[in-house]
């Protein structure tokens, strides 16, 4: 039986590229992770570094990325606008129906998940139909998944300052959401007293979250959220840059929907238009300034966003021998048995790109090794000083 095109290209690449059908995690792909991991901790140690942290880190909570936040949106969005426009039979129908509706709008529109239109597209029509209520909408989406527990936490927190103020024992506050991966970055954070590193020394966030910030602080590590240029960090102070806003989860628990964005609120296609256009906004000065100081890891994002990739290559521009480094997933671009070939050209020519803009990819395999990772850049400093 003779072979099909298909088949016979299949078998070409498979025979010109050996090597490249072996799985990524060989020797070699192992040596070069070791060997960028330690680059991070010399940085780590001598010059210190800035976490770049993005919506993977979160996701890690439980929390929705940003495709799947502007899907919940999308469908609530797309609920108000079909109430609104069946106004006159909701009138006719019960409040059973009226959920009845407002479920079946939800279901359909979750299920669409091509919605044709780029994200920040969405963001906007999202934006311009909420209102007022766009906060407090993403609120709702955004800590629902961890909203039991932030409950816990906040009461516990009530009945402990009243426990302290009537001398009765101490109560035992339940731990805020927490993952393998934010376990990680704290310990990484966490200055040990130690005179030998300098570790982390400002963490830039993406997202609207404030989870790890709360988490930092509950770990004992002095931490200063930061939303514009007058909340400077004293002395001893990890900065905690929030460059894209934020929606506070205390404000979530303690307020419900009387919840408002805070600082430079980055959401949709009109604000990152304000991002690209305004060299001196706070949020663009706060990044250069990271990039230019100290050498950036970049956890939890994707590296698509146009106006960090822009930030970074106009760093990379004044500053040529500066290095940063990412960690990304291996993406698989086709099914079969060449994948493994395609993949691996594809990762050349993607480290070949990212580097020339002063970049150094750590690729995973899945996102599950990055805890273990992010912990060696820390664990490997304390065994060098011991030798």
């Amino acid at each position: 039986m003779s072979l099909n095109r298909s088949d016979e290209s299949e078998a070409f690449l498979g025979a010109l590229f050996p090597d490249y059908g072996r799985a990524p995690d060989s020797v070699e792909a192992k040596r070069r992770q070791a060997r960028l991991i330690g680059e991070i901790q010399k940085e780590y140690a001598l010059e210190g570094i800035a976490l770049f942290l993005g919506a993977g880190v979160s996701q890690s909570l439980g929390l929705p990325g940003w495709r799947e936040l502007i899907d919940l949106l999308t469908a609530r969005m797309l609920s108000h606008r079909a109430e609104l426009a069946a106004l006159a039979i909701c009138e006719r129908l019960t409040e059973e129906e009226r959920w009845k509706l407002r479920g079946t709008i939800e279901i359909q529109s979750a299920r669409s998940k091509d919605r044709g239109w780029p994200v920040l597209v969405m963001a906007r029509a999202i934006k311009d139909e909420m209102a007022d209520s766009l906060a407090a909408q993403i609120a709702r989406a955004l800590y629902h998944p961890v909203r039991r527990i932030l409950n816990a936490h906040h009461e516990t927190a009530g009945l402990e300052r009243a426990c302290s103020a009537n001398g009765h024992p101490p109560i035992r506050r339940p731990e805020l959401p927490s993952s393998e991966l934010l376990d990680a970055l704290v310990y990484l954070a966490r200055d040990d007293g130690s005179a030998l590193r300098k570790g982390v020394e400002a963490i830039v966030n993406y997202n609207f979250d404030d989870l790890v910030d709360r988490k930092l602080q509950e770990q004992g590590v002095r931490c200063k959220t930061s939303l514009c240029g007058a909340d400077a960090p004293s002395r001893g102070e990890l900065p905690c840059f929030h460059v894209h806003g934020l929606i506070r989860s205390t404000d979530f628990v303690s307020h419900g929907t009387a919840v408002a964005a805070c600082g430079n609120f980055v959401f949709s296609e009109d604000e990152y238009h304000l991002e690209y256009s305004d060299a001196h906004k706070w949020s663009n000065l706060t990044q250069l300034n990271m990039l230019q100081r100290y050498t950036g890891v970049f956890v939890g994002l994707s590296m698509e966003d146009p106006n960090l990739r822009r930030l970074i290559d106009v760093t990379h521009a004044q500053f040529p021998n500066k290095v940063h480094y990412a960690f990304l997933r291996r993406k698989h671009l086709v099914a079969g048995p060449n994948a493994s070939v395609v993949g691996r050209l594809w990762e050349e020519i993607a480290t070949k790109s990212f580097e020339r803009i002063g970049v150094k990819i750590v690729w995973v395999d899945d996102h599950n090794e990055l805890p273990a990772l992010i912990r060696q850049i820390r664990d490997l400093r304390l065994r060098s000083a011991s030798h």
